[in-house]
């Protein structure tokens, strides 16, 4: 059977983690789903059997064998369908057609300006989802649904922006209900950073590590939490706004209304200001030859620091230092496994920016909170979190499927 409609599941919980752990593994045999769940090889085997005749699983090969006959290799049937996942930053919008295994048919990035309103934004979508199918060769009736991160917190399950401070016009507009009715398919609406740490948790290189912060340095900076497998959101949606953290009650205005937030001290458009002022105030650094008119971008100041300029060295090993005093106070709260640095500033930024956080968080966490915690780079990238929005797509999908769920 391909199609999931119509099915009568029983033992649901057990089923669920057989699935899941599939999912996270990749590629795997039966005798390691009942080696690392704890099941009778007879259970696995009736529930891998239903699994496979639901369309959610497939055998894909044999494994090399430690003795006797090869074993069966399993892994998600990538034919149940599609979705699509987009991110809209503030400068950019990412889009990707992906099947259920993460694997990416086609990818597009936009230049697009947030302040130019949700408008702009629906109808930006609306082209991009027609050239990514397209391009990925894949019919629309292929196509499960559509989600969407942004760097605001969401009304959930409204899928409405709550007047996101660096998205000025887009608090209370009903995002979520028009691009539905545009495109005509389900549709999801979430935080980027959300999105992102359950892109990791489901198809990156790390996937399957159960307590984990996912920490996107951009423009803005926002966190999103797997904690016990499940993504969390808090409350009302808000839960991860750790760029709204006081690092400086002195310090700058941040556009949520306060003064000295992480984002205003230590965000792309903070570094890019920083040194602005640096340059008007004389510091010596090649940063003057690109401020004729004023405009120094935060991929200029990485650029320069890349070279050896110091200033920009120093403008960003603060931003790194303030990001770790935000991220310490975070880790003693939460005690993550792994904390996964994204986001275009931290990307591109690499050990100008981590190495000062480092120093920073191992000074500000306990020691205790900082046993076994691994802190790494994301394996998806500038993907993060539009695999996230593909992950979320199918997990509302298969949701009424499972008495478990997967966030």
């Amino acid at each position: 059977m391909s199609s999931l409609d119509g099915i009568s599941l029983g033992r649901m919980d057990s089923r669920y983690r057989v699935f899941n752990f599939i999912r996270s593994a990749g590629v795997v045999s039966r005798s390691e789903i009942a080696k690392n769940l704890g099941l009778s090889r007879a259970s696995i085997s009736s529930i891998v059997s239903k699994l496979i005749e639901m369309g959610l699983v497939s055998e894909v090969g044999l494994g090399h064998p430690h003795w006797g006959r090869p074993p069966t290799l399993l892994s998600l049937n990538p034919e149940i369908g599609y979705s699509l996942g987009f991110e809209i930053d503030i400068s950019r919008t990412n889009g990707i057609l992906a099947d259920l295994g993460g694997n990416i048919a086609a990818y597009k990035s936009m230049p697009f300006d947030v302040k130019d309103g949700p408008d702009a934004g629906l109808k930006l979508i609306q082209g991009m989802a027609d050239f990514l199918l397209s391009h990925g060769g894949v019919p629309r009736d292929r196509l499960v649904g559509v989600a969407v991160g942004m760097a605001s917190p969401i009304s959930q399950p409204e899928g409405v922006p709550m007047t996101p401070p660096i998205m000025p016009g887009w608090g209370g507009y009903p995002f979520r209900s028009r691009l539905q009715e545009t495109l005509e398919m389900p549709v999801c609406l979430d935080n980027d950073a959300n999105l992102g740490a359950l892109g990791e948790f489901t198809y990156g290189k790390r996937r399957g590590v159960t307590d984990l912060v996912y920490l996107k340095v951009s423009n803005g900076i926002g966190a999103g939490f797997i904690l016990s497998g499940r993504l969390y959101r808090g409350a009302w949606g808000v839960a991860g706004e750790i760029g709204h953290v006081n690092i400086d009650e002195d310090g700058p205005p941040c556009s949520c209304g306060s003064n000295g937030c992480l984002e205003a001290m230590a965000g792309g458009m903070a570094i890019a200001e920083r040194a602005l002022q640096a340059v008007r105030a004389g510091h010596p650094t090649i940063l003057k030859e690109m401020s004729g008119d004023g405009g120094i971008t935060v991929d200029d100041v990485i650029g320069c620091a890349a070279k050896g300029d110091e200033t920009c060295r120093q403008i960003l090993a603060r931003a790194g230092s303030q990001i770790g005093i935000a991220l310490g106070d975070l880790v003693n709260l939460l005690n993550p496994r792994m904390v996964i640095l994204g986001g275009h500033v931290a990307m591109k930024a690499g050990a100008l920016l981590r190495k000062p956080m480092m120093e920073s968080l191992q000074d500000r966490a306990m020691k205790s909170s900082l046993e076994g915690l691994e802190v790494i780079y994301s394996s998806l990238k500038e993907k993060a979190v539009c695999l996230g929005g593909v992950a979320l797509v199918f997990q509302e999908r298969l949701r009424p499927y499972f008495k478990g769920t997967f966030i």
